[in-house]
């Protein structure tokens, strides 16, 4: 049974309130993580949290079926198991492409 226009307003006004949060989140880290103003065990928290962040918007964007989004945060999510590994360099170029996902989901 297909929910009413009102119900899926009123999650997708929800959706985009989370994804406010979570963008700013994870944006927040990045910079954190850029500047170099986080390290040792608050390095490993910061990319935990933004890690999280990422995750959660993902699971939400699935729920209420905005498949770009879920694939945008789910690659994010990605580079950022990998920088938590330590399996990928953080370059400026990184950050960029991070920044155009992010930046591309709010659109």
């Amino acid at each position: 049974m297909p929910i009413s226009a009102k119900v899926r307003e009123q999650l997708i006004s929800s959706f985009r309130a989370e994804l406010a949060e979570h963008v700013q989140t994870v944006t927040d880290g990045l910079l954190a993580l850029e500047q170099g103003s986080v390290e040792g065990e608050q390095r490993q928290s910061t990319l935990e949290n933004i890690f999280r962040a990422a995750h959660s918007l993902k699971g939400a964007a699935r729920a209420v079926g905005i498949t770009v989004i879920e694939q945008l945060a789910h690659a994010l999510e990605g580079v950022l198991e990998a920088m938590q590994g330590e399996t990928i360099k953080l370059t400026p170029e990184l950050f960029t492409a991070c920044y155009q996902a992010l930046d591309a989901i709010q659109a």
